[in-house]
């Protein structure tokens, strides 16, 4: 079962704010490799890798497709299971997350994007961005319980 969990206490960390889109563009890391670009996006249900990226690092994908709906219209998703996405202070681990095409979305927005971070990994933070230096943190709003 996917679960967040704080790695650090607090992480203030880098954002580039997409010219052509306001996109807020951040480095993550997928199963402990990377920095991969992934835009935040509060309306996201789920964590999306691109499809180019889950054939690089050589993920499963789940036989099952479906329908994903968003901003562009439907497109077919698959989905693979990850060990860990991590951003700055906080990892999802043991997650299933959503593969499909970003190229529609990277024909107009520059950086390239590896994915987009989702209400799987938001729905446990606390998310502030400070505009004027660049940076967000992104904190587990519930403290990890460690037995």
């Amino acid at each position: 079962m996917a679960t967040v969990r704080a790695v650090e206490a607090e992480a203030s960390i880098p954002f580039v704010l997409t010219p052509q889109r306001p996109l807020l563009v951040v480095d993550a890391y997928v199963n402990e490799q990377g920095p991969f670009r992934f835009a935040i996006d509060t309306g996201a249900s789920g964590t999306v890798l691109a499809a180019r990226l889950a054939k690089r690092l050589r993920l499963r994908r789940h036989r099952k497709n479906a329908t994903a709906i968003g901003v562009g219209g439907r497109v077919t998703a698959q989905f693979c299971a990850v060990e860990s996405i991590r951003v700055g202070a906080v990892e999802l681990v043991d997650a299933t997350v959503v593969v499909l095409s970003l190229a529609p979305v990277n024909k107009v927005v520059r950086p390239r994007l590896h994915g987009v971070v989702g209400h799987d990994i938001l729905r446990e933070c606390t998310l502030t961005i400070d505009f004027p230096n660049g940076r967000l943190r992104l904190q587990r709003s519930v403290p990890d319980v460690r037995p």
